[in-house]
């Protein structure tokens, strides 16, 4: 949790980001792995790890570190990490399509939507310690405002509760007929990372 709220810090420049990799192997290891993989087209492989963020850039790294860290905090139950990052993909994906939506905070707002389950606290205790945006904190507070709202049209898609998912996605401003595709679309993409082993843990 400390080291999903450093990579959260708004002010967080490209040198604190490579210390802060380099502080845990894990995390270093999947850098590495991550950039040397498809993922990443280069021709060289790449060896260090301030050439590896560079290669990759300061948000992307920033998005990918929180998923690994969410993935490293729920080892032992891979498939709550896997539909933290089915919300997220579908909440990004529903953002980029939404006027006056950030796909990269809804990105957030749908990969901790569960960090309260993972962590067995309260999330209001759990984002007591990660410096979030008002509005992303809002949201997975389950205070009302457009990302719960995109959220909560999520979790009623998942859930199969079609009268609720018409219901949120109208206060969220989210085409509802959007929703299908965007979920559809998700699970391929997280089905894909965790084949690629970008989210499993490294090799001892």
């Amino acid at each position: 949790v400390r080291l999903l709220a450093a990579l959260n810090k708004p002010d967080l420049g490209m040198q604190q980001l490579e210390s802060l990799v380099k502080q845990d192997v894990s995390l270093s290891v999947r850098v590495l792995r991550f950039v040397n993989s498809a993922a990443i087209p280069i021709r060289t492989e790449v060896g260090t790890i301030g050439q590896a963020l560079v290669l990759i850039g300061m948000e992307p790294i920033r998005k990918w570190a929180s998923v690994w860290c969410l993935a490293g905090l729920n080892a032992g139950a891979p498939e709550l990490a896997t539909l933290a990052l089915v919300r997220a993909r579908s909440c990004e994906l529903i953002g980029e399509r939404t006027k006056g939506l950030e796909a990269p905070e809804l990105f957030l707002v749908g990969l901790f939507s569960l960090l309260d389950v993972m962590l067995s606290r309260s999330m209001g205790d759990v984002l007591d310690n990660l410096p979030l945006s008002p509005s992303t904190a809002d949201a997975l507070l389950g205070r009302d405002n457009r990302e719960r709202a995109t959220l909560d049209a999520v979790i009623a898609y998942e859930s199969g509760e079609w009268d609720h998912v018409s219901d949120v996605a109208r206060l969220a401003g989210v085409d509802t007929t959007a929703l299908p595709a965007a979920y559809t679309a998700a699970l391929r993409w997280a089905q894909e990372v965790a084949r690629g082993g970008i989210i499993s843990p490294p090799s001892p």
